[in-house]
């Protein structure tokens, strides 16, 4: 057992002994507070007056030594960004790494030095990086932005420079009233697996530096509506839950079914993860950690969907103290139910499209146009797998944003249309450890049975013709005639243009050509050294305009030829090489389900 995670169990274990929360003023906030919007009011009450200068921080006063102290301490979810909305990071610019969906710029290399809270939160003060002066500690929800738990050692979203181990200060405090037996704390996130838990001030700590990189939104007046009697409505993420009580009685693996097969005013529910159930927490707060008003139970430890297969363990968040820690797969523990909040009202505009669950977001639309499909010979050398050069015209269309999930394949199991994957856990495969990552190991039949039955009429894998216009783009985008020789050269070589892939656009492998999964673990470079798949759409840099994501890299994708025939896969894999994701290259198959394969849909006509 590591010193981290004693240190979990130490603070557990403090929970028998504290139980203390802090006082309430007639608005109902913590007494103490006099912060920018703490949490959006209930109904009838009144936000205190707004003195911190950071959106969404609370003011809390501290024990610093004796004396009381007021600080802006943070930590509600970032605005517009939900659990589920994944985060773009972009390549390092002079040491700095930008989140184009948070708003957020990070230091690529943390400060490693160890140091005290206070030294951290005074080096961040004094930080001058990229022409910027305004750095400081990050709270404890934008930590968590950039946890990838589905990596480990370290568990840090590329392309972050991490050291195992490494354990980082964040800006959040325990309040006053619920000093813990560690003494004065601030919470901390070791970037090992992504444990949260406080530590006192004067341990010594890494630091990673953030600025925020525009002006923050509107917070909504409320944050939590009560949308039925089975449904609460987080309005801030975006996200649907069951406040009944959750069930206690599953291990590991036995409760991933217990949610998917629930109905509660309709289907599409699934076990929380863990960044789902963190964004419930309100760290000013214990016993429960809970906003106030909250109905859900919060007197328990509460397992969530992400598994760490190698350690075979669990994500726990604890509702009472806030911690996240990991926990054994035979430990029987409470789950809570959660779905996007598709339909409330949330996700009707082009303005929020964006910010919404990934089940909210509607097809992108494609425009008719002319696309030179296949390899031109100019720009890079063609192989016997590309697709042979030509001129099709394509019809409008509309395609998924995204590739096809784990929770989307699961819902559709449940209908009994798709073939129910249970737990099949196989080498490189999502399920069933990631909702939002692609679904793979799918065959080709049966991913045209989800387009055409599931998602209903009109709807089908697309063509090959349609999935390069997508890729590539028209000869009329590009503000040229279709029988203009010059539109083959203008035909993007990659979804995001003619730059050579890199792990901010694509999930491909960066070292020896594998053959096989197996081959992964000699060769090192599989899902650009993770040697897994990642979630949905976190390779925002390699999007084709449009907003399609994933098209190079993370899986192949089926597709149909002339006359719905013809099992083609198209983008390339996880297991590709740099020149397996060309938009040109095109790889026949058997239709039978394979490692780093799956798809996304279409709805409209075929292309002639």
């Amino acid at each position: 057992m590591t010193r981290r995670m004693l240190a979990c169990l130490l603070v557990l274990a403090w929970l028998g002994a504290c139980r203390s929360t802090p006082r309430r003023d007639e608005f109902g906030w913590p007494a103490d507070v006099q912060g920018d919007v703490v949490m959006p009011t209930d109904a009838g009450k009144a936000p205190l007056p707004v003195t911190c200068p950071v959106h969404g921080w609370l003011t809390l006063q501290l024990e610093d030594g004796g004396e009381p102290r007021t600080v802006c301490a943070p930590d509600l979810p970032v605005w517009g960004v939900g659990p589920l909305t994944p985060i773009s990071l972009t390549l390092p610019d002079n040491g700095v790494v930008a989140d184009n969906r948070t708003h957020r710029q990070w230091q690529l290399a943390p400060l490693l030095q160890p140091m005290t809270w206070q030294e951290a939160s005074q080096a961040c003060d004094d930080l001058n990086l990229g022409d910027k002066r305004d750095w400081r500690l990050p709270t404890l929800a934008e930590l968590i932005t950039i946890v990838d738990f589905a990596r480990s050692e370290p568990a840090v979203a590329l392309p972050f420079d991490a050291t195992p181990g490494e354990v980082l200060w964040s800006a959040v405090r325990t309040p006053i009233g619920t000093s813990l037996v560690l003494g004065n704390a601030a919470w901390t996130l070791d970037f090992s697996y992504g444990l949260a838990a406080p530590e006192p001030l004067d341990q010594r700590h890494s630091v990673r530096c953030v600025r925020a990189d525009a002006s923050p939104a509107t917070m909504p007046a409320q944050r939590f509506s009560v949308d039925t009697p089975s449904a609460v409505i987080d309005h801030v993420t975006r996200l649907e839950w069951d406040p009944g009580s959750p069930a206690a009685d599953h291990t590991g693996y036995q409760a991933i079914g217990y949610c998917r097969h629930m109905n509660k005013g309709g289907m599409g529910w699934h076990n929380a993860d863990v960044r789902e159930l963190a964004s419930l927490l309100d760290r000013s707060r214990v016993n429960p950690a809970l906003p106030e008003g909250l109905v859900m139970p919060g007197n328990v430890h509460v397992q969530s969907g992400n598994f760490v297969p190698e350690l075979d363990s669990h994500w726990q968040v604890d509702f009472v103290t806030g911690v996240i820690a990991l926990a054994d797969n035979s430990v029987a523990e409470a789950l809570h139910c959660v779905r996007p909040a598709c339909g409330n009202g949330l996700c009707g505009t082009d303005e929020t499209a964006q910010n919404c669950p990934l089940d909210c977001q509607p097809m992108v639309q494609m425009p008719a146009g002319t696309v030179w499909m296949g390899c031109d010979g100019q720009r890079a050398a063609c192989g016997k797998d590309d697709s042979k050069p030509q001129s099709v015209h394509v019809e409008a269309f509309a395609i998924d944003p995204y590739e096809a999930t784990v929770l989307q394949w699961q819902q559709c199991a449940l209908a009994g249309i798709c073939r129910d994957l249970g737990l099949i856990v196989q080498p490189g495969s999502s399920w069933p450890f990631g909702v939002w990552q692609p679904v793979n190991l799918v065959s080709w039949q049966d991913a045209r049975k989800f387009c055409q039955h599931w998602r209903g009429k009109g709807y089908d894998l697309p063509t090959q013709a349609q999935w390069e216009r997508a890729a590539r783009g028209t000869c009329e985008a590009a503000g040229l005639e279709p029988g203009d020789p010059s539109c083959a050269a203008a035909m993007r070589a990659y979804p995001w243009g003619q730059e050579a892939p890199d792990c901010s656009r694509a999930l491909y492998n960066t070292g020896k050509e594998v053959a096989a999964f197996a081959d992964c673990a000699a060769a090192g470079g599989c899902g650009c050294g993770t040697g897994r798949l990642a979630d949905v759409g976190t390779h925002l840099a390699g999007d084709a305009p449009g907003g399609v994501h994933d098209l190079a890299g993370g899986v192949a994708e089926w597709t149909v030829g002339p006359e719905g025939q013809g099992a083609v896969t198209r983008g390339g894999s996880f297991l590709s090489g740099a020149a397996g994701l060309r938009a040109s290259l095109r790889v026949e198959g058997d239709g039978s389900p394979a490692v780093g394969v799956g798809f996304r849909c279409v709805k409209g006509p075929s292309s002639r």
